[in-house]
């Protein structure tokens, strides 16, 4: 999961509570048949060639004056751009009384109707109600439904963004078979009548699901929906709302987390069955910077309950921070991540001197022993392997060579760098990427425009502009601020629509002055030129 390599502003998300997260053995084989993308590069004029995917839709800027735009999450989210900020949520309470009545069959107002009714029994500690709604298991007491409202499972601005923008369906449809299976069994409810939503956001992915017992609804999970609901970003400053900020809430600093680390480590030695208590030594290890160390006791948290969704978030924090430390670097050989992450849980033989090591819902993908990308197998499909066309472009003769791949939901990128600069450290950088289905969000002006209106709204005075506007493609200059004046990135980027991905290309490079004129024109005639080209 990569951010803009100058972005990278994640927390480390463990939920310390008995969340689930699903086990993605069905997806570990993907791209077996090889037809995954293939980089050729030439010493002079070099060819980038690849199956593409714009997500990160870093749109930089030198080449341009200022201009206004406006902010769609949603579409941003998408193209790749996570800002974290840890928030704290307070709410007000909302009765149900005026929601929609109790139906006749499964729907989403009637789901909605449910969460909006055991919300406030929860607040007000009225547990013997509130378990009315909800399928108890065996052992569980009303009084322990507490821990959904202490652990942020539930909350109206999540009930809120699920009422507004979440697909409703059957458990099957939306978690898949064997692991809708997994939880009606554990709840011993009839698969068939299960709904729910499985909705993510920037903040996290909220997962409903509800036995439809008649006429109404009965929970039998509930997870991280208090967590989806989380501030918007002030268009005008690109900071969260004034009235917003006193909710933010501080990190410790370095020098706290150390002096409570031997408290959190001897708590996790003294309950060594306790996943909640090593995911917080995991965590406070991943806050000192410990990552090796950090790793190793998220490894052991996980062993005690694979599917625990606090630890899953866990896994991609430090695969991401594994990630700007180029660990995951095209070339790494397979001994230097065995030495950093420990033996794979599985390896797939992948044919062609090929194999897949998975950690957790991650596969790391070798060639000939040396690591070619990296995929985060949840909710990854047969389409990332399998484009219908490429972009090809002719860069400017300096030994460019891909650094990073990465092949996640809905989209696929590769990033390039001169010879001595990596992700971690660079001056210039070019991608290449594909955004699966994304031609659905509108016409190339739209999607540039919304593109542009979710960076301004998102980054303090970046600036951009349209330089080209056709029907199929779109060029687009900007100027993204960076934490020194020698930081400013300035972006080039094209998109291009192909019959149902769009594809992305873009060039950076970081310096306080603009680019020159030069440079400029150089980099405009290479996107010119630039090209896509159908698989046969």
């Amino acid at each position: 999961m990569v951010p803009d390599p100058e972005q990278v502003a994640f927390t480390f998300p463990f939920v310390i509570s008995n969340c689930s997260f699903y086990n993605n053995k069905q997806f570990i084989r993907f791209g077996h048949a090889r037809s995954y993308f293939k980089i050729v590069s030439r010493p002079v004029g070099q060819v980038a060639q690849q199956q593409t995917t714009f997500g990160e839709v870093m749109v930089d800027r030198a080449w341009t004056k200022p201009s206004t735009a406006l902010f769609s999450k949603s579409l941003w989210s998408i193209l790749g751009l996570h800002v974290g900020l840890l928030i704290v949520f307070s709410f007000a309470c909302e009765t149900a009384s005026a929601r929609t009545p109790v139906q006749d069959t499964p729907n989403k107002a009637e789901l909605i109707r449910t969460l909006y009714t055991i919300l406030p029994l929860l607040e007000q500690e009225k547990f013997n109600e509130a378990a009315k709604h909800v399928v108890m298991p065996t052992g569980l007491k009303p009084e322990d439904l507490v821990s959904l409202v202490k652990n942020n499972e539930i909350a109206l601005a999540g009930i809120k963004r699920l009422e507004s923008d979440a697909k409703f369906g059957r458990a099957t449809d939306l978690f898949g078979a064997e692991r809708g299976a997994y939880f009606a069994k554990k709840m011993n409810v009839d698969l068939d009548e299960c709904y729910g939503f499985n909705h993510e956001t920037e903040q996290a992915t909220a997962e409903v699901i509800a036995f439809w017992d008649t006429n109404h609804f009965k929970l039998i999970r509930l997870d991280d929906v208090g967590k989806i609901g989380g501030n918007k970003i002030s268009p005008e400053s690109g900071e969260a709302p004034p009235e917003k900020q006193a909710s933010v809430e501080k990190m410790p600093s370095p020098e706290q987390l150390r002096a409570a680390l031997p408290a959190i480590q001897k708590a996790a030695e003294q309950s060594p069955n306790d996943v909640g208590a090593q995911a917080k030594y995991a965590m406070a290890l991943f806050q000192v910077g410990s990552l090796p160390s950090s790793w190793k006791q998220l490894m052991k948290a996980r062993k005690l309950q694979p599917d625990h969704g606090g630890v899953a978030r866990g896994v991609d924090a430090l695969i991401d921070a594994f990630t700007h430390r180029d660990v995951f670097s095209v070339g790494i050989p397979t001994e230097t991540i065995a030495g950093i992450l420990g033996e794979p849980t599985e390896k797939v033989d992948l044919g062609e001197d090929r194999q897949r090591w998975i950690y957790a819902h991650w596969g790391i993908d070798f060639e000939s022993n040396r690591i070619h990308e990296v995929i985060n197998l949840r909710g990854a499909s047969e389409a990332l392997f399998q484009p219908t066309e490429i972009v090809n472009v002719d860069l400017d003769g300096r030994g460019w060579r891909c650094g990073y791949r990465l092949k996640k939901k809905g989209r696929v990128v590769a990033y390039y760098f001169v010879p001595g600069q990596s992700l971690s450290d660079h001056r210039e950088m070019f991608s290449i990427e594909r955004l699966l289905g994304a031609t659905a969000f509108g016409t190339m002006q739209e999607i540039a425009e919304k593109t542009i209106k979710d960076e301004a709204a998102i980054v303090k005075g970046a600036n951009h502009k349209i330089l080209l506007a056709e029907e199929d493609t779109v060029v687009i200059a900007s100027k993204l601020p960076g934490p020194t004046p020698q930081e400013t990135r300035h972006n080039l980027v094209r998109l291009f629509k192909g019959p149902e991905d769009i594809h992305r290309i873009s060039y950076r490079v970081k310096s306080e002055k603009d680019p020159s004129a030069e440079i400029q024109k150089k980099w405009m005639e290479i996107f010119k030129s630039a090209n896509i080209k159908k698989l046969k």
